[in-house]
């Protein structure tokens, strides 16, 4: 009789990651931005972070099932986050004194917070911080954390304004 144990190896060769709400608190987050962050099985030492905003009328989980953000992780071996707006319509403020004022509370304030926090949790490399988003979500956190944590390289190919989107946020 012949078994093959091929069968019984297949869970631990399947990926464990997936995208998870991140619960803990980071500070200071002032309009309360939720997010969620997507951690590969296999990662580089020290890691650099992909902070991956949706557009606007879009969700965190919506963008992570929509790229290919999480297939290059794991290719890669980097971190996504991927930042949830709190504002109704789901766009992030791009455009009040808040989140255009270094740490002047707006949605950019804590999503810096949510960067430095993955930054300590996960033994990131803060010098490898890249950010890209669609519509507002990239414009709302760049200057931010331009002004915040040092940045190589910033990628920018999926970035486009759709002000149409938001009327109510225009970007002047």
């Amino acid at each position: 009789m012949h078994f093959s144990l091929s069968w019984m190896l297949f869970p631990l060769l399947a990926s464990a990651a997936s995208l998870q709400k991140i619960t803990e608190s980071f500070q200071p987050n002032p309009r309360n931005v939720q997010g969620y962050v997507y951690k590969p099985d296999r990662v580089q030492a020290k890691p650099p972070i992909l902070v991956a905003a949706h557009y606007c009328s879009g969700s965190a989980q919506a963008f992570f099932s929509g790229t290919q953000y999480k297939s290059l992780a794991d290719q890669h071996g980097f971190i996504v986050i991927y930042p949830d707006s709190p504002n109704s319509g789901k766009c992030w403020d791009v455009s009040s004194s808040q989140t255009l004022s270094h740490n002047g509370g707006g949605d950019s304030q804590g999503i810096v917070s949510m960067v430095k926090w993955a930054i300590s949790k996960y033994g990131a490399d803060s010098t490898r911080v890249f950010v890209t988003g669609n519509s507002s979500g990239e414009s709302s956190i760049f200057s931010e954390l331009e002004r915040t944590i040092p940045m190589n390289e910033l990628l920018t190919s999926t970035h486009r304004r759709h002000d149409d989107q938001c009327p109510h946020r225009s970007l002047s």
